[in-house]
């Protein structure tokens, strides 16, 4: 990616919500354009703006070079793009990703964090801090 970063507008992130993440890093506060190709377990994020896996829609897009600006935060210094889960839905996240990704798997997981979950309590501080980021 940093080889040709200055000579590329467009990056295609191909997976899902960790692989966007990773590039959307890179792209923060850049005029760089970040369009999805789904391809995760989940695709939250790819289902929130609309990106299909229907590869001429997104071929369309990119020849269209329609583009709008997102908002992007951290927690604990990680970058969230989408949504970021604390408590409940962290553990269950945290369980996931020791097992062979898919929606069978994530049931499982779920089901199993469900009963054996002991609720703990968290304290949040919000900083702001303006940054954005290109997504087609």
């Amino acid at each position: 990616m940093e080889t040709h970063f200055d000579e590329v507008d467009f990056f295609v992130a191909i997976g899902g919500d960790g692989t966007i993440s990773t590039v959307a890093k890179q792209l923060i506060n850049t005029e760089k354009v970040l369009a999805i190709f789904p391809a995760g377990s989940g695709n939250g994020f790819s289902n929130e703006t609309q990106f299909s896996k229907n590869l001429d829609e997104l071929l369309d897009k990119l020849k269209a070079k329609k583009s709008r600006k997102i908002d992007t935060f951290t927690v604990n210094d990680r970058l969230s793009i989408n949504v970021s889960g604390t408590g409940f839905d962290g553990k269950v996240v945290k369980e996931f990703e020791k097992t062979n990704r898919g929606f069978k798997n994530y049931i499982k997981v779920s089901l199993k964090t469900f009963f054996n979950y002991k609720p703990i309590k968290l304290k949040f501080l919000m900083k702001i801090i303006s940054s954005t980021t290109g997504s087609i």
